[in-house]
């Protein structure tokens, strides 16, 4: 009975301070309407996540560069498990304006299971589609990764999705760090 309970007391402390790391981003954002919103981190609390899903689609802005980040720099980031598929570079979509400044646009692939994992098939892997931007390093070293994926080999015939990311672009700012006082 102890050990349950102690469990559960450390699960609780452990989602606090998840979610405590997740509001320490450098950035402010307001996210779709009507989307449910969860805050995590990663690494230990080094990397903050926020993520907005509906239906088959998510948003997710996480940030990296802190000590003892996944990634340490943006190039880090590119060439690793999280920006490519399965090894292969993105594929370049172009350019947004995102907090002010022009990013580069990317995709990538990722497999997503749809199948029963007991029984073997000769079917083709079905894949899910990731579009992201990754916004330039602050002053801190930590940069931002927002993304729009979606987990469904079927495309949304009305692009509900990516409307709601080119949206969710448009409230992305850098946070502004409040002034300290001289005495």
């Amino acid at each position: 009975m102890k050990t349950a309970l102690l469990a559960v007391l450390l699960a609780a402390a452990g989602a606090a301070a998840a979610a405590a790391a997740a509001t320490k981003m450098n950035l402010t954002f307001k996210g779709p309407e009507g989307w449910r919103r969860r805050d995590y981190s990663n690494a230990g609390g080094a990397d903050p996540v926020v993520k907005f899903e509906k239906g088959a689609d998510s948003i997710t802005v996480r940030q990296y560069g802190a000590k003892g980040s996944f990634y340490r720099a943006p190039e880090q980031f590119m060439s690793g498990p999280a920006a490519t598929t399965m090894g292969k570079t993105p594929d370049f979509l172009g350019r947004i304006k995102v907090a002010g400044g022009d990013v580069e646009v990317y995709k990538r692939e990722f497999p997503i299971s749809t199948l029963d994992p007991h029984s073997a098939s000769s079917a083709p892997e079905r894949m899910g589609s990731e579009t992201f931007c990754v916004l330039p390093a602050a002053s801190d070293g930590r940069f931002a990764v927002l993304s729009w994926s979606r987990e469904s080999p079927i495309p949304d015939a009305h692009d509900r999705g990516e409307k709601a990311w080119l949206a969710f672009l448009k409230t992305v700012a850098p946070a502004v760090t409040p002034k300290t006082k001289n005495p």
